[in-house]
Formats: structure tokens, C-alpha cells, sequence
């Protein structure tokens, strides 16, 4: 169940949260061309400027979970582990919805589900 949504931003740093949770990610500001989804959690293709195709978890909308923070664009590349990648571009194309956002009592609680989040993209995405 794929779409034409279609993202491309450049990466920037966020407060830290998904590192400290186990799943860094990019924090994307979007380009003009940028076609979002509406908000929730969902599977997708992200591309690094370079060329490297990853298969991915994205996040659009708030963060209930953490009171006073302000609605993100998070880009999990499931199984990274480059360099930072600050600065450079990403797309994320063949947005498929997991799940829509809620809040959850505590971190951990976000950390079980994000890892189900995961398990539930590499099921899904099957090839660029």
C-alpha cells in the first residue's frame, strides 16, 4: 500500500531523544518539493544524497510522550552505522503507515514499540 508521498530534507540535529532511546535518527527540514504524508509513524525508503539506500522507520507529527517538545521529522535508517550525517540531504519515498502517534506512559514503553515499529518496516518493505 504504497503513495506519492514524497520527502527530501536536509538533516539536522534534534534534542537526542532517539539516540538515548537505542534508534538514533535524522531530524529532517524539509525542501519546498517535500509532499508529507499526513502525521503518523510509517515504513519508507530513505536515500543519503550519496546514494545509499536504506530501509526506514519516519515519524511526522508531535511527540506526546514528551511534554513541551515540538512536532518533529525523524528518520530511523535501520541498521546505519556511518558517520554522522548532519548537513546532508535524505529523501524518504514509498511511505507505507504503520501506525498513528500516541502517547505512551515512558520512554521504555516508546522503546518496545519503536522496535515493533522496525520489525514491522523490514516485513513491509521489500524493495526499493
Amino acid at each position: 500500500m504504497s503513495n506519492d508521498y514524497y520527502l527530501l530534507g536536509r538533516v539536522i540535529k534534534g534534542d537526542g531523544r532517539g539516540r538515548s532511546l537505542g534508534f538514533a535518527t535524522a531530524n529532517l527540514e524539509l525542501d519546498n518539493k517535500s509532499i508529507p504524508p499526513p502525521l503518523g509513524i510509517y515504513a519508507c525508503w530513505a536515500t543519503i544524497l550519496s546514494g545509499q539506500h536504506f530501509k526506514a522507520t519516519l515519524h511526522f507529527g508531535p511527540r506526546p510522550t514528551f511534554p513541551g517538545s515540538t512536532p518533529s521529522i525523524e528518520v530511523h535508517l535501520i541498521n546505519y552505522r556511518g558517520p554522522d550525517i548532519y548537513g546532508q540531504t535524505l529523501t524518504c519515498e514509498g511511505l507505507i503507515k504503520i501506525r498513528a502517534i500516541f502517547k505512551f506512559n515512558s520512554p521504555e514503553d516508546l522503546k518496545e514499540i519503536i522496535q515493533d515499529d522496525i520489525e514491522m518496516a523490514l516485513k513491509e518493505l521489500v524493495k526499493p
